[in-house]
């Protein structure tokens, strides 16, 4: 959709807290006025008023965690953790193709593990914590260690335990800073967000495109788009926008 209904390439997910929040800020208000200036589908206004919920919601927790440094830590060893799964499982998936039978075993061996461990790093911190420990049990299986060696991808799967041990760690330091509260609030509320800025976008840019004639959706198109083109070259927090463990081929 991104080239077929014209809009601007963004990597949303990887942009960090405070440029998130300013985005969001920012699209909000151009959709807000675009709602009081024109009659438009309601659907407009019932996602926006869910949307301004969530990110005045966003707002609070990010004031509060902007001046914790252990947010600070917990968000880099959660991105840590996203990483090294992903890395892990990316090395597994290159050799997808290969047909020599012992390196074809071990792939196979891996895939079904990962097809039944599925993580994805849009969860919350606790559901995500859950599944990467559930795939590591499973990883520790003489069958999965012999696998992983023989594709010389144990050091990478080292990697993913220490990953996942330091978020612990600073998890339960922010829990005990939190005095018992869910440190995920964030996470998941940036994910809300995330899936609406994203209806907001997509919606406007298909009734762009299905009725071009009207201007004002047009307009609300490019002013979309400028905000986006605006957030660029801000800091990013991930290479890109993968929200799951890509699915490996049987």
């Amino acid at each position: 959709m991104i080239y077929t209904y014209g809009i601007k390439h963004l990597a949303v997910r990887g942009l960090d807290s405070a440029s998130f929040l300013q985005l969001m800020t920012e699209s909000r208000d151009a959709i807000s006025r675009f709602i009081k200036e024109h009659k438009v589908e309601a659907v407009y206004s019932k996602k926006l008023e869910e949307f301004s919920t969530a990110l005045d919601a966003f707002q609070e927790v990010f004031l509060t965690n902007s001046s914790s440094k252990t947010i600070q830590s917990l968000e880099g060893a959660d991105r840590a953790r996203d990483a090294a799964v992903l890395t892990l499982s990316n090395l597994v998936r290159a050799f997808s193709r290969v047909t020599e039978p012992a390196t074809k075993a071990a792939y196979d061996t891996l895939s079904t593990i990962f097809k039944e461990h599925k993580v994805s790093v849009t969860d919350s911190y606790e559901k995500e914590s859950a599944k990467i420990n559930q795939l590591l049990g499973a990883l520790a299986h003489d069958d999965c260690q012999q696998a992983l060696a023989s594709l010389y991808l144990t050091t990478y799967l080292d990697q993913l335990v220490a990953a996942q041990a330091t978020f612990d760690h600073i998890y339960k330091l922010r829990l005990e800073e939190q005095k018992g509260q869910v440190p995920s609030q964030a996470k998941i509320l940036r994910a809300q967000l995330f899936e609406l800025y994203n209806f907001f976008v997509d919606f406007t840019a298909v009734m762009t495109s299905a009725y071009p004639d009207r201007r004002e959706l047009n307009n609300l198109l490019k002013q979309l788009n400028v905000i986006r083109q605006r957030y660029k070259k801000c800091k990013s927090l991930k290479v890109d926008e993968e929200e799951k463990v890509p699915a490996l081929d049987a």
